[in-house]
């Protein structure tokens, strides 16, 4: 029983206590990544819709009281809710909400800790209005953790977590999406296919910072993509912390966009560069025709001259049955799988806690 554990929303001065749970926790181990308190200020802090009062905190009470007054006691876990997107990707929709992280130092009472930061997180959730919860949100509903924090994209809870599954689907969660992360080694260049070979001569593979591409005044980029090349505002405050290259692919014949796709340096691990590829798109029309799988190609063999080896990641979801297919025959592996889970709060969600005993029971401390 955690008697000595109490809740309380986010200080500024917890940054550091929230990282030193994160560098003891399994998904640390998991990802091998350690994170600093300046990072955390500067990715999740810093971000315009980060709102403390969604952010919680359990903390273990010292014996003593600390004589400065500074500090209440030691953070044991988090829970950090936020929101998606709006329709019109220029601000919020609270209509619904996200838990984007929930973590707890590895203890004898963590299954407790973690119920109660659940619940806490639901009881802000239910308060504002909103009864939609997903746990584990993914693009473009992650507001938080990803790029140069934790990586390339949230795909989830992964599977193999020991202790969160368990605690959603005994709280009425129930997993609703599946998505993959999908990794490469990328050491030489790839060769193109005869059938490749023969489209190469029809496309043209660009960047908004191609001096070529800015040259003809006339035919102006937004002419040229047929979309803006800035980043609406959701994008450009979810990942503020990345510096992006969009590579677009044209047709030679009308300089009509085909797909594009965005490149960001996240982690380095040694002297190996993280790169993540995010958003990728192809045209409906240019679908099935062999032009992803030459564009993925050539931009993949562009990261290679520009960072000899490299590994890349990217999202995709399960229902994406012909991108898992492209992406396994460039070589692609699946390294981690994550599900959402959703649930849909009671009119009558309790104002109280009330601690499942079941989760007491059985409850490991992993090394």
């Amino acid at each position: 029983m955690a008697a000595n554990i109490f809740y309380r929303t986010f200080r500024n001065m917890d940054g550091p206590g929230i990282c030193l749970v994160w560098n003891r926790s399994w998904y640390a181990g998991v990802r091998g990544e350690k994170v600093r308190s300046d990072s955390f200020d500067q990715f999740i802090a810093s971000k315009l819709f980060f709102d403390p009062a969604h952010l919680v905190v359990a903390v273990e009470a010292p014996e003593e009281k600390a004589p400065n007054g500074l500090s209440d006691g030691r953070i044991v876990g988090f829970v950090h809710g936020g929101f998606g997107p709006n329709q019109e990707m220029n601000g919020c929709d609270k209509s619904v909400g996200y838990i984007a992280m929930l973590i707890v130092e590895e203890r004898e009472d963590q299954q407790e800790i973690r119920a109660r930061l659940l619940y806490e997180m639901e009881k802000i959730f239910f308060r504002m209005g909103i009864r939609t919860v997903f746990a584990g949100a993914v693009y473009p509903n992650a507001p938080f953790y990803m790029g140069r924090l934790f990586g390339c994209e949230l795909n989830g809870i992964l599977e193999n977590d020991p202790f969160l599954p368990q605690i959603l689907l005994r709280n009425q969660y129930i997993a609703v999406e599946r998505h993959h992360i999908l990794t490469f080694i990328l050491r030489d260049r790839l060769s193109l296919s005869f059938g490749q070979r023969f489209l190469v001569p029809q496309v043209e593979m660009v960047t908004p910072d191609d001096s070529s591409f800015w040259r003809d005044q006339a035919n102006s980029p937004a002419n040229r993509l047929g979309v803006p090349i800035e980043r609406d505002w959701w994008e450009v405050c979810a990942h503020s912390n990345m510096e992006w290259n969009r590579y677009i692919l044209l047709d030679r014949n009308t300089s009509e966009s085909i797909a594009w796709v965005g490149a960001s340096v996240m982690t380095r691990n040694g002297q190996m560069p993280l790169l993540g590829l995010h958003h990728l798109y192809v045209k409906p029309q240019f679908r099935h025709k062999g032009f992803a799988r030459l564009f993925l190609t050539l931009v993949l063999n562009q990261l290679q001259l520009q960072y000899h080896t490299c590994q890349v990641e990217l999202l995709v979801s399960e229902r994406n049955t012909s991108a898992l297919q492209m992406f396994t025959g460039l070589h692609f592996e699946i390294t981690s799988t994550g599900n959402v889970y959703r649930r849909e709060l009671p009119a009558d969600f309790p104002e109280t806690f009330q601690l499942d005993r079941s989760l007491e029971k059985g409850t490991e401390v992993h090394a």
